[in-house]
């Protein structure tokens, strides 16, 4: 069982840390030109607009739009920002059901899916920060595969324009397993836990796997074992499954 809560609260706590002393104008190249200034918007950014969710109850107004700050006010309104999710997450998480507009189930969602979800907005985002130095905090492999399962829950619905050739088996080794089959509606694909123990068409750690899965790494990237037939697995990964 995963704590999200706990994790939310380490993981937004270290974004913050690292940006501090990340230079504002270091590339990262696999966010199509962002920047480290652009990253810390965009999560502060998400941050202020998920509590809105959470302080309303309703879809927020407006889409998440990127603060034009930058340098030590930047990061102090993603300090503010942070501040103020975190103790609305620890009040959905104390008051588990209370109804809530989220994006993954809209008017039908519920406060506490909030937690889980930015635990893992937060451990992408820590990743995409860290790249632009190269060293990297030690991912939880159990926070991880929870954010695969989190992935397809979420994002399967979410975007369209999937190639899938055939269903495929996706395993990370001691944490989990995913079964990926077309959907009924063209370009879209269903993904789910298995206890299927078959062959893996792709097999990595899951903070690997969650990465490709997020394009965050390339799909020749040697960690990723691709068996049986690569061109569906990297046709797959290469597919926007996420934003």
């Amino acid at each position: 069982m995963v704590d999200v809560l706990a994790a939310v609260h380490r993981l937004a706590g270290r974004f913050g840390e690292v940006a501090r002393t990340t230079p504002d104008d270091l590339p990262l190249p696999h966010l199509g030109g962002w920047t480290v200034r652009d990253v810390v918007a965009h999560l502060a950014a998400d941050h202020e607009w998920a509590a809105e969710a959470l302080r309303t109850g309703r879809r927020p107004a407006r889409g998440i739009g990127h603060p034009r700050t930058r340098g030590d006010r930047l990061r102090d309104r993603y300090d503010a920002a942070t501040a103020e999710l975190l103790a609305l997450l620890d009040d959905a998480a104390a008051r588990p059901g209370q109804a809530c507009w989220n994006f993954a189930q809209g008017d039908a969602g519920r406060r506490d899916w909030w937690p889980r979800h930015q635990a893992h907005e937060a451990a992408v985002h820590l990743w995409d920060l860290q790249s632009a130095t190269g060293p990297h905090d030690v991912a939880d492999p159990v926070l991880a595969a929870d954010g695969i399962t989190e992935l397809a829950e979420v994002y399967t619905n979410r975007y369209g324009g999937q190639s899938l050739a055939r269903p495929l088996l996706l395993r990370s080794p001691g944490y989990g397993a995913w079964r990926v089959e077309p959907g009924a509606e063209a370009g879209r694909v269903v993904m789910q836990p298995t206890d299927d123990g078959g062959p893996a068409d792709l097999e990595a750690p899951p903070d690997v796997l969650l990465l490709a899965l997020w394009h965050r790494i390339p799909t020749d990237d040697p960690r990723l074992v691709v068996r049986g037939g690569p061109e569906a697995v990297r046709s797959f990964l290469a597919g926007p499954l996420t934003a």
